[in-house]
């Protein structure tokens, strides 16, 4: 119930945004957002509302990787892996929704990747002194990748949409 909940998501930012979508990234705790985003491109697609499904890159803190770690082992199974990362949201030891995560990262040939807390900690106070966004550590995650994929040359002239959520006050002791 919760994943289509989520999936309603994709249909807000399809009506929402003018120019396509070229990569998504978003923080990964059990999945279920992850899971749910892809369910409602898939449902776009299919409806003929959106000609390619962005390339979808979740992420997750390397002290807390137990996505992460089934994705790369090729498991639909979650794996259960003792998490300790300042980044509440996607603090996670077992990911509830990780077979159906996985399944559907599968299906649009997403990637999973993973940053330090240190990287991810410097990255919400750049979106906070810059750019005046107060997000939780979790969703500041994004902003670590995205970081890093430009400086590897990975990412170039694309429309990339990164999932802020939460708010900065929800982590205070991490700024």
């Amino acid at each position: 119930v919760t994943r289509d909940g989520k999936k309603i998501f994709s249909y807000e930012l399809i009506a929402k945004f003018k120019k396509k979508i070229d990569y998504f990234i978003l923080p990964v705790g059990d999945g279920n957002i992850l899971s749910g985003c892809i369910k409602g491109f898939l449902e776009l697609s299919k409806m003929n509302f959106m000609k390619k499904i962005p390339t979808i890159v979740g992420v997750q803190s390397k002290s807390s990787s137990s996505f992460y770690n089934q994705y790369i082992k090729n498991s639909e199974k979650p794996i259960l892996s003792k998490a300790n990362s300042v980044c509440d949201s996607i603090n996670v030891d077992y990911p509830l929704d990780g077979f159906f995560a996985y399944k559907y990262l599968n299906k649009v040939k997403g990637k999973m990747m993973v940053e330090t807390d240190k990287n991810i900690i410097k990255s919400k106070k750049i979106l906070l002194k810059k750019f005046g966004i107060n997000c939780c550590s979790s969703s500041a995650s994004t902003f670590a990748i995205l970081k890093k994929l430009i400086l590897n040359k990975k990412i170039n002239n694309k429309n990339i949409l990164l999932l802020l959520t939460g708010t900065g006050f929800k982590d205070l002791s991490n700024n």
